[in-house]
This record gives C-alpha cells, structure tokens and sequence, in this order.
C-alpha cells in the first residue's frame, strides 16, 4: 500500500492569543479554507487559549485537513474540527464541550457570512433599483441629461445663491429650427436621434458648472452660473456655430435658434424664464438661427 504523503507544520506553544491568530492566519491561507471556517479555527483556540495551553499541529494529507491538539488533558481532535466533529478522543466532558462550541461556532459565523452576504445582494439591488429610480425622476429617457423636474429644482437653487452672493447666473433656452419638418420628411425615429446628437453637442461644449436640461419637445435649456448675459451670449453662439456646421445623419444640417436672459436682483423664477422665452420668439420671428437677449429687446 501507498502510504499517504503528509504535510504538516507545528505550532509549539504559542507566547500570547495574537501570536497563535497570526501563526493560524499564516497556515490556514494555505489550506484555501472558506472564510467562515477559517473564522472557526482562529475563534476557538482564540477563546480557549488559556484552557488548552498547548502546541498545535496542522497537516494536510491527500487535501484533507488535519488538526491534532495536545493538551494537559490530552485532548486530541482529528479531522473535522469545522464540520461533523465526528471523532474525538478522550475526557469525554471536555471533548464533547469543546464539540458543542466548536459546532455552534461553525453555524454561527456562517449564518453571520451567509446573512452579511444576503444583505450585500439586497444593498446592491437597493442600489441599483435607487439608480434607476434616480434616472428615471432626474433624466430624460431619450437624451440622457437632465429633465425639466430637476433642472426646475437646480434652478431653484442656483437662484438662491446668486440671490445671496450677489453673483451673476444667465438662462438660455435653445429651440431646432423646423423640426416638425424633420419629423415630417424623415419619421419621429430620425427625430429622436437628432435629439440626442442635438443634445450631446451641447453637452460636450459646456461647463461642469452649468446646467443642462430637455425643456420638452426640442427645446433645450441651459442655466449658466457667474455668468453675465454677454458672457452667456459668447458661450451660446461658440454652441449655435457648433450645430450649424455639424453633419448630422441623414438630415445632414440643422440650426436652432436661442434665447438669453440674466437674473436680477429678487427676479422671479417665471419672469427669468419668460424673458429668455420673449428673446427666443424673436429669434425665431427675425431668421431664426441666431442668439438674441431679452435686454436687446427693451432697446
């Protein structure tokens, strides 16, 4: 008969708890045990270290794992000190005290792992479900940025910090030119994937700072922080050049028109918007495809 190959390492009386937890961490990395029974063997002789007072000898024989303790009582456990218990010698009260905590051990830490594991899954679902509720409340399904709910709320506050800091904040509201056409000539699919090229453009040539919003339809809307009107007008034409020189697929060319308006002192909310949507019928009224501000109009 082939005698089994053994390999084995000895712990002779560990100095203190923390050294017999890093001797047992070392051994048991090699043994690539679950981490709840890892837990198991680290927790008992942790916990009974000055009951047992002993050497410890780890093997591993034909990948089955071995422990063997010698103690004052001599109490010698054999292959299966995280599992069944099944086989344990000599003085009966201790051995089988030893059996039970070691076994309530074993169930505790893995209910510990299989509930800490659980909530894992349930946070990362609560997560992604949070995600997906977010996106749907603060974005726009078709384009991808931020819908007139949320811009609403950011203007709100972006309001109320140029109200309080007595800093400039500028609001610009983009219209396509003839997109009924568009849709018309080439069907609301075609539409929609002008919209979102429409849209990324924008996107793409703004600031972190702004903030950048479908309005409905193909209006689009744009909130400019520490910005004046005409600073806000050089940033809206740079973007109404953008998409006239663009080549869009399929309709080739598009323009849009864009209405600017700069918030005042204790200015409403309605009559910000109102003014940069008086400019953008103007826009639209004189040419379309240009960036007037409602200031140009009291001229």
């Amino acid at each position: 008969m082939n005698k089994k190959k053994e390999k084995e390492l000895v712990f002779l009386k560990p100095s203190s708890k923390h050294d017999l937890i890093n001797r047992l961490l070392q051994i048991l990395e090699l043994f690539k045990l679950d981490s709840y029974k890892r837990v198991s063997i680290i927790s008992f002789f942790s916990n009974y270290f000055d009951m047992i007072n002993v050497g410890i000898k780890i093997s591993i024989m034909d990948k089955e794992l071995y422990l063997y303790v010698e103690s004052k009582k001599d109490i010698k456990i054999i292959d299966g000190i995280f599992d069944d218990f099944e086989y344990i010698q000599k003085n009966n009260f201790i051995v089988n005290k030893y059996k039970v905590i070691l076994a309530n051990n074993f169930k505790l830490n893995k209910e510990i792992i299989d509930k800490i594991n659980k909530i894992s899954v349930t946070r990362n679902s609560l997560l992604e479900m949070n995600h997906e509720l977010k996106k749907k409340a603060y974005y726009d399904n078709l384009t991808n940025v931020f819908n007139r709910n949320k811009f609403n709320e950011l203007l709100e506050r972006e309001m109320a910090r140029a109200k309080r800091y007595k800093i400039n904040l500028s609001f610009a509201i983009f219209d396509i030119d003839h997109f009924k056409h568009v849709n018309d000539n080439f069907g609301h699919l075609v539409g929609d994937r002008v919209l979102v090229e429409f849209s990324s453009l924008i996107a793409k040539n703004i600031r972190k700072s702004d903030v950048f919003a479908r309005w409905g339809g193909e209006e689009f809307v744009l909130l400019m922080p520490e910005t004046s009107a005409l600073d806000a007008k050089k940033v809206a034409e740079k973007i109404r050049n953008i998409i006239a020189n663009n080549v869009f697929e399929i309709v080739n060319t598009i323009t849009c028109s864009i209405g600017i308006s700069e918030y005042t002192d204790n200015m409403l909310i309605s009559k910000l918007i109102t003014d940069s949507d008086d400019a953008l019928y103007f826009a639209k009224e004189n040419g379309r495809n240009q960036t007037v501000l409602s200031g140009e109009l009291e001229k």
